[in-house]
């Protein structure tokens, strides 16, 4: 590729479960409202349209930095839940779009590290898409404001 024509960056997505009240660790512990069989489809039709999906230090520890891995070459790059690696990429910037799904449930207790807020800086994003499933799920697209 020549230096004169630019190609844009990857975008990291981000895809989180989210409860109404905020919770976003152990979702298959949450009260059932059963099941849409369109959701299957829609995470996978995520996961094609990546060719990379980004794991945290507790599932694998990454050798290339997020930030080169973005300036490769490649489809975007996917990465699941919300926790510490979520929130560093927030931090840096480097997160481009967060898909929650919010299901229609309190999950009742959790902890500080349980929620998806964490103090931080303000982010601003804005609504990409909206989506109702069968089941009172709402997958709510945010891309990051410019």
């Amino acid at each position: 590729m020549s230096a004169s024509k630019s190609r844009p960056a990857r975008k990291i997505i981000n895809s989180s479960y989210i409860s109404l009240d905020g919770v976003i660790d152990n979702p298959d512990q949450w009260p059932a409202i059963g099941s849409d069989s369109s959701s299957y489809g829609i995470q996978t039709d995520l996961l094609m349209a990546c060719d990379a999906v980004l794991l945290g230090r507790r599932t694998y520890d990454a050798f290339v930095p997020v930030w080169q891995l973005k300036e490769q070459p490649g489809q975007d790059i996917v990465q699941y839940g919300f926790g510490p690696l979520a929130h560093l990429l927030l931090e840096h910037g480097l997160l481009d779009e967060l898909r929650l799904w919010v299901h229609p449930v309190f999950a009742g207790t959790a902890g500080p590290d349980d929620l998806l807020f964490r103090a931080g800086k303000p982010v601003v994003w804005e609504l990409a898409d909206s989506r109702t499933l069968t089941n009172g799920i709402v997958i709510l697209s945010y891309r990051l404001a410019e």
